[in-house]
């Protein structure tokens, strides 16, 4: 055979032997549009989201780091646990998770003054810095919300103790506070 002709079922051969061993042909899809890859959907991606939903309820009990997916009120998040603890212990999914009581942390409800002020407040905080909490215990905490919320005054602590105790001073005359807003707000 002529050197053209050998290179080719040489080609050929190498191609067979990658097909047949199931080195090509079940791999990513590829979505040509954007020129990257995506997963091949599989049984077992399916159960490994199932066991991550799993693995971040059971975390959520203890601790674990999460990120805020959307605000639904000032004191109750949508979250999923952050890139460092899906990688690092394969959790995924999503839960809704509440400020943990013992915070003391008020804000607004509903159908009190400075409630839509609050939920905007910590709407535009968590999408700026969705990583900015944890859950402990099974409830959402962030003590950098916290005094982010003291200090813009759409909170309050009652009975605050330092160091939480200057933000909030700060926030019953920041403007456009709820101190000042909303009669009656931190009494």
């Amino acid at each position: 055979m002529k050197i053209a002709q050998q290179a080719r079922v040489t080609t050929i051969m190498v191609a067979a032997a990658l097909v047949l061993t199931g080195c090509v042909g079940a791999g990513p899809a590829v979505d040509r549009d954007t020129e990257t890859a995506a997963p091949a959907p599989s049984a077992s991606a399916s159960r490994s989201g199932a066991d991550g939903q799993a693995a971040f309820e059971k975390a959520a009990k203890d601790a674990v780091d999460i990120k805020v997916l959307s605000v639904i009120d000032p004191r109750t998040f949508r979250v999923a646990p952050s890139d460092e603890a899906q990688a690092r212990n394969h959790l995924s999914g999503e839960l809704t998770v509440t400020l943990f009581d013992d915070a003391k942390l008020v804000t607004p409800k509903p159908d009190e003054c400075g409630y839509d002020k609050a939920l905007a407040f910590a709407t535009q905080y968590f999408t700026e810095n969705p990583e900015a909490g944890a859950i402990v215990s099974g409830s959402f905490s962030s003590s950098s919300y916290f005094e982010a919320a003291l200090r813009a005054g759409v909170a309050y602590i009652p009975d605050v103790t330092p160091p939480l105790a200057i933000a909030q001073e700060e926030g019953q005359v920041a403007d456009g506070s709820l101190w000042v807003t909303c009669p009656g707000f931190g009494d």
